[in-house]
This record gives structure tokens, sequence and C-alpha cells, in this order.
């Protein structure tokens, strides 16, 4: 197991290091940029980009106890382009326990996952938000980041995605005050909310650009967050991997008012819903990152 996060992280760095230089390479030749706001974005984006740091790895593939520390011994490390990580604090050492659920139900699946030894399955409450939190230390403030992690659904019927800037006090999750980036295949839809105070207080929605989502199919989805430099909002893009390269679920999603971006707490994780049907959900391999 260890072997194989070593690997797995060594991959996904080098990754990182590679679509930075991609990014670049696509702002020197302008490509796909037509419009001078276009420019700006993606040049504000690319500088956020390079910030981005790897925090937070859940594998959801073992149960606790065992910490991750007596686990690897050895502190391993991972050396990246002259840049040190220390898995014992990359990697999320007792799975459920470092979470905050509210939802009907939860449990490792060790039937259904994208590496074994398992994923995380989900039952998510009708009718209203259901949020999973984070709660390892090294996530508790993240106003600007992103979420990678594989999802599978049960119906085509539910609405899921992630919660960020989340106030929610670390012991509980809810969706009184917080961002959610949601995609919803029944009505072809993906949106941002804003809710404060338990209310929806703001929301964009878009229509998907990539053909929608399945049930019982797995999606590699990535969630990403940034606040424009000249007070222009939040912006949030959401993208699918296809065919080993990242593509845009929808045009980026912006709200200007830029809520939590000076809190002191602004966790993430995940959330759903879902009206008739199986209200099962799946996620594996999850990654957090972070400025």
């Amino acid at each position: 197991m260890v072997e194989w996060i070593e690997k797995y992280l060594a991959r996904r760095l080098e990754e990182h290091n590679q679509e930075i230089y991609k990014l670049e390479k696509r702002l020197i030749e302008y490509r796909g940029l037509n419009k001078e706001r276009d420019i700006k974005r993606e040049e504000m984006y690319y500088r956020f980009f390079k910030r981005l740091r790897l925090v937070g790895f859940e594998h959801w593939g073992y149960s606790e106890p065992p910490p991750m520390r007596p686990v690897l011994p050895r502190k391993p490390l991972l050396f990246i382009r002259g840049e040190i990580i220390e898995l014992d604090k990359v990697v999320f050492p007792d799975v459920i326990a470092d979470w905050d659920f509210n939802v009907s139900a939860y449990y490792l699946d060790s039937e259904v996952y994208v590496s074994p030894p398992s994923s995380l399955r989900v039952a998510f409450k009708s009718g209203e938000w259901s949020p999973i939190l984070c709660k390892a230390s090294e996530t508790l403030n993240i106003p600007q980041g992103m979420i990678i992690t594989y999802f599978r659904v049960a119906t085509t019927d539910m609405q899921v995605g992630v919660s960020f800037r989340n106030q929610a006090q670390v012991g509980t999750a809810n969706v009184g005050n917080t961002y959610l980036a949601w995609l919803y295949p029944y009505t072809k839809r993906i949106a941002l909310f804003r809710f404060e105070g338990g209310a929806k207080k703001y929301e964009m929605l878009k229509t998907p650009l990539l053909e929608i989502w399945k049930a019982y199919t797995w999606y590699l989805e990535r969630f990403t967050w940034w606040s424009d430099v000249g007070g222009g909002g939040v912006f949030v893009r959401v993208e699918r991997m296809v065919d080993s390269e990242w593509q845009k679920e929808c045009e980026d999603l912006t709200d200007p008012a830029d809520k939590w971006k000076d809190s002191e707490i602004n966790r993430v994780g995940f959330a759903g819903s879902y009206a008739t049907g199986t209200n099962a959900c799946w996620f594996d391999d999850t990654e957090i990152w972070s400025v």
C-alpha cells in the first residue's frame, strides 16, 4: 500500500508540473484566447495554479485505525523537481475519522472502487444538501484551492459536488454558510450556489459542454476556485478528465461577492442530494490542494 501511494503521488505531482508548462505555453501562443478578458483570466489562473500544493490525499482504502505513522515508520519523502513531500503529512491517516459526515449512511465499500481495496459509499439525504467536510488540520482554511476526486452515482436524479469555504466548525458538517459547486445530470445544469444562514443567497447556472454523466460510471472531476486579484470576485472552474486531458464541464462560474475569502476557517469537502431512486454515491482517490 505504501509503495502504491508513493508511486501515485509522484506521478500526480509530475503531472501537475507538466500542466503548469502547458498553461504557460497556451498563454504564450494565445491558444483559444480571443478576448482580452479571457487572456487576463487565464494569466491569473496560471499564477494561481503555480502556487497550488497538495495538502491532502484520501485513498479511501483502509479502515481506521491504524494511523499513518506506524504504517510509515521511515517518514518517507518524495523529491519532485526539488520539492520535498513528506507522505505522512499528506496522506490522511484515519480515513473515516478525518471527515465530518451529515448524511444518511456511509461506509468503505470493498466491492466498488477505482483503486483497491475500497471506496467511500455515501447515502445522501433526500430533499436537502448533505455535506461531508474534511477536518484534517491542513485543510481547515483553504480560501483558494482545488479538489480532484473520482465519483460515481447510482441515479442521474442526484445532485453532487463540492463544498468550499464552508464555515462550519470542526466536528460539524452543514451548508449554513458555504459555496457549493454542483453537478445535476437530470436538469443538465452545473451550478454555483452561495448559502448564508442556511438560505441560498446566490446562484449561477451553466449548461454542460460535455456528455451528461451516466449512472454507475466513474468520473474523475476537478473543482478549482480562486479570487480575482483585481477584486472581481471568486472564479470556479469545473473540469472532467477525458482521454488523459482536463476538459471544462462548463464555462467558468463566478460570484462577485467573493464571500469568506478572509475568514479564518474555510473548510472543504463534498455535498449531495437526491429526489428519487437509489441515493448511493461513491468517492475514491480524493486530492485536496491549497495555495
